[in-house]
């Protein structure tokens, strides 16, 4: 994983993952780069979120489903946003004005 990359593919769908999750609506994180090539989907059940990796390497996750809560899974993301637009705040405080950054 490249944080220069990759961080920016998450960033990007946050917005939809969180509104769906919100929804009680199945969502992805699609880890697009050359290299890292999974896909982490996100479906929630009652209260708890069942989270499968998929990849098209040779990579194989362990484990490739995990359960969380639901409120700890719109917790870390909501985390991710925030953290996010502070450090957008400090280093382009115009990009940070704009949506979605605005909102989180």
């Amino acid at each position: 994983m490249d944080v220069s990359y990759d961080l920016s593919a998450v960033i990007e769908q946050l917005p939809q993952v969180r509104t769906s999750l919100r929804r009680m609506e199945r969502a992805q994180i699609d880890f697009y780069g050359q290299g890292v090539e999974r896909v982490v989907t996100f479906g929630p059940a009652g209260e708890r979120i069942t989270m499968t990796c998929t990849t098209q390497t040779d990579w194989i996750p362990a484990p490739a489903i995990e359960t969380a809560p639901l409120s700890d899974v719109e917790g870390m993301l909501a985390g991710l946003a925030h953290d996010f637009r502070r450090a957008l705040d400090r280093a382009c405080p115009d990009i940070a004005a704009r949506e979605p950054f605005a909102q989180w």
